[in-house]
């Protein structure tokens, strides 16, 4: 709900921007809102078409719960544009002047005079967000290899803390809120049964003569072997079908999944334990339980996390290669998105995991938060990514010097693109401050790329290095003539 909310506000403020602008050089509203409707509702429609693309990176994970959220925010998604290129702007022409009532004294400049400044070479407010975007756009078009070298050394090196990422399971009694009453029923578990308060296991093993391996002591020499390891404590119950052809022995371990002498056990036993047992007493042998579920859960979701990233930026790939009929534009977008993505898995790393400026030791990231941010971030990423390089077209167009139309294009659209963007980071704050780890985690990295992306990434680095390739930004090699010509402007 938040995040499709948070889309929807973007995508009418996309759209009551360009109107306000295009009624400021002298339009009517009718014409405002139509000229905006052509240009921007463009740029919407291959905006929401990339938010959802990479939301369908959620569907190769393999979890119904991230399936069922994939599949509700593609559909929102599509509803949301359809509704933002189909009825907002005929909202909007029934609106008409009326759409400035109840404007704040604060903000009632009017957009003629403001454009009459910056023509002029006027200046604003040091107190002004415009104020500060122009002098970063200043130094972006001024100083761009300057400006992209020494942010892109910055925002890789904090990228570079994300390979310190250790996935794992934050849902465990220990890192709840201790007003639940899942984290005090542990605690009391823990103070009067400390060998019962860690997570369970089960070993299973099913054979017909079971009833007399278990009399001939014949299974004992494995479950000792089993005991050897010092996390492990038990059985401390053991379960038996009717037909005595199966039994459940219930052990306990210290901590949890994400503990390495655990996984090392797992592994153990699953490598060593468990064949020996088949081949020695011709038994069938398994591990079950929530140890062997979360270890098993994790390793799914490191598995199947390449996947995703591989597939989301497939297809931002070919939907930008086709939406600007450029080989450079969609290539350089992969690697700034990368990049703030990156940045906020490495500011994951440094406040969950151990580190001198950990907030919260929770140890790991949950097991599928990088997947499900990397959808969600690459899609808002791309969301501004295709508003501003649509504009730029735009503007480069109209003149045909790369520089212009970037200083243009990202002057007019980054009060929008950072007004919306701070929208999205107060929504994303709401989440971080839920208890819960999990949601910690997602709020927390959601606001920092969306924060960062819509900043540094879309006001100095992006500017900065369309201005140092110039027109080879809108390069496209012969070899690619045949690719569908669906423009995005």
């Amino acid at each position: 709900v938040l995040l499709v909310l948070a889309i929807g506000v973007d995508y009418a403020l996309f759209m009551v921007s360009r109107i306000r602008e295009e009624v400021a050089a002298g339009n009517d509203c009718l014409t405002a809102t139509q000229i905006a409707r052509t240009s921007t509702g463009r740029a919407v429609f291959w905006s929401g078409l990339t938010v959802a693309l990479s939301l369908i990176g959620l569907f190769l994970m393999g979890d119904t719960v991230l399936t069922s959220m994939g599949l509700v925010s593609v559909i929102a998604v599509f509803i949301t544009v359809a509704a933002s290129v189909g009825v907002l702007p005929s909202l909007l022409i029934w609106l008409g002047p009326r759409l400035e009532y109840g404007k704040l004294g604060i903000l009632a400049r009017s957009r003629s005079s403001r454009a009459l400044d910056r023509d002029q070479g006027g200046t604003f407010s040091i107190f002004s967000l415009t104020y500060w975007m122009q002098r970063w756009l200043t130094i972006g078009v001024s100083r761009p290899f300057t400006v992209v070298f020494t942010l892109g050394i910055a925002l890789i090196a904090i990228s570079s803390f994300s390979f310190r990422m250790e996935l794992g399971s934050t849902v465990h009694p220990e890192m709840l809120p201790s007003s639940t009453q899942s984290a005090q029923a542990f605690a009391e578990l823990k103070r009067n049964f400390p060998d019962q308060a860690g997570t369970d296991f089960s070993l299973i093993i099913a054979a017909d003569n079971l009833a007399e391996l278990e009399s001939s002591d014949k299974l004992q020499p494995f479950i000792d072997s089993l005991l050897e390891f010092e996390t492990v404590s038990g059985p401390i119950s053991i379960d038996r079908s009717l037909n005595e052809q199966a039994a459940r022995y219930n052990f306990v371990v210290e901590g949890n999944g994400n503990d390495p002498r655990n996984k090392t056990m797992v592994s153990a036993v699953h490598r060593e334990l468990i064949p020996a047992m088949q081949e020695a007493l011709a038994v069938q042998a398994f591990l079950s339980g929530t140890l062997e579920y979360e270890i098993d859960d994790t390793a799914r979701y490191i598995a199947r996390t390449p996947e995703v990233f591989a597939v989301v930026l497939g297809l931002s790939m070919i939907m930008l290669l086709t939406a600007f009929r450029s080989i450079v534009v969609p290539i350089k977008a992969i690697v700034l998105n990368m990049l703030s993505t990156g940045v906020s898995f490495g500011v994951l790393a440094l406040l969950f995991q151990a580190s001198p400026v950990s907030l919260w030791e929770y140890g790991v990231i949950e097991g599928f938060v990088p997947a499900l941010l990397f959808s969600i971030l690459f899609g808002l990423s791309m969301d501004y990514h295709v508003f501003l390089l649509s504009r730029v077209r735009e503007e480069f167009k109209s003149h045909g010097c790369t520089r212009t139309a970037v200083q243009s294009a990202v002057f007019k659209t980054s009060r929008t693109i950072t007004g919306a963007a701070l929208i999205m980071v107060s929504v994303f704050a709401i989440i971080a401050t839920l208890e819960l780890p999990l949601m910690k985690q997602l709020g927390v990295g959601l606001a920092v790329a969306v924060l960062l992306d819509a900043t540094i990434i879309r006001t100095l680095l992006l500017p900065a290095s369309m201005v140092l390739l110039g027109k080879l930004n809108w390069y496209m090699p012969r070899w690619l003539n045949w690719w569908p010509k669906i423009a995005c402007d």
